[in-house]
């Protein structure tokens, strides 16, 4: 049974050509579904289905979506120097969302640093926040990616800009607090590397340069450059001698 009905086990007379007006009153279910309406005689029974659609939404039919907040953030800061800035995942759906998993685009990853959980779940109309602390370089740069939010076949993003300016200054206010990078790369207890070396470790920014918290080990360079620029020379030089040769034979 689909419902109360009012009338239930009533009994009316029905005349030839009369209309009877029947009303009916249902319950409220959970979620939609078919059933049959009987009347019925001594000698005949008449059924009427009925699809009752729910108010209530099942979980299959609510909306699912979410939003990082903002969806563009751009971040200008002094080279040499910290900052930080917050970002709130938000679920504007119906349906609560488990498993988010959070991305960050590698041009990001030098230069950003947070910390987040391998999983979110945020249930309908609640939001998280993301703490992002972003260090400049020496030089001068703009770096340019993406903070990716990703759960199922659902997915949002925020585009990151990062402008780093010599001698920057902010115009103030709780966004704009930087941190200078006082100290050097041996008070950090690292290792500048060469242009022939790679850090092993974590790299991090010193005052002086990029510091190496592991060690910095020497770049194997391949010999194929090498042969291959050799063989160029030399058919260079074979094809000037078959040119000079040929031209002063015929001369």
């Amino acid at each position: 049974k689909i419902g109360i009905i009012i009338r239930e086990n009533d009994s009316i007379i029905l005349k030839s050509g009369e209309i009877e007006k029947l009303d009916f009153k249902f319950e409220k279910i959970p979620k939609s579904e078919f059933s049959l309406l009987e009347l019925k005689t001594d000698s005949l029974t008449y059924h009427i289905p009925v699809y009752i659609f729910s108010t209530e939404k099942s979980d299959e039919f609510k909306t699912r979506s979410f939003k990082i907040e903002p969806s563009e953030l751009e971040v200008s800061m002094a080279t040499e120097t910290e900052t930080k800035r917050v970002l709130y995942l938000r679920n504007t759906g119906e349906a609560d969302l488990e498993n988010i998993s959070i991305f960050i685009s590698e041009s990001l990853k030098p230069h950003t640093i947070f910390s987040i959980e391998e999983f979110y779940d945020i249930d309908s109309n609640e939001s998280i926040k993301i703490e992002l602390d972003f260090s400049s370089p020496i030089e001068e740069e703009i770096i340019e990616g993406k903070i990716i939010a990703r759960t199922e076949n659902i997915s949002t993003e925020s585009e990151i800009t990062l402008n780093f300016i010599k001698d920057f200054i902010p115009k103030g206010g709780a966004d704009d607090k930087i941190v200078s990078v006082t100290e050097t790369c041996e008070e950090k207890n690292g290792t500048i590397c060469s242009q022939e070396e790679k850090c092993s470790g974590e790299t991090v920014y010193a005052k002086d340069d990029k510091c190496c918290l592991g060690e910095c080990e020497k770049i194997k360079t391949s010999s194929t450059g090498k042969i291959i620029g050799w063989l160029i020379i030399i058919a260079i030089g074979l094809g000037l001698i078959w040119f000079f040769k040929k031209r002063y034979r015929s001369v």
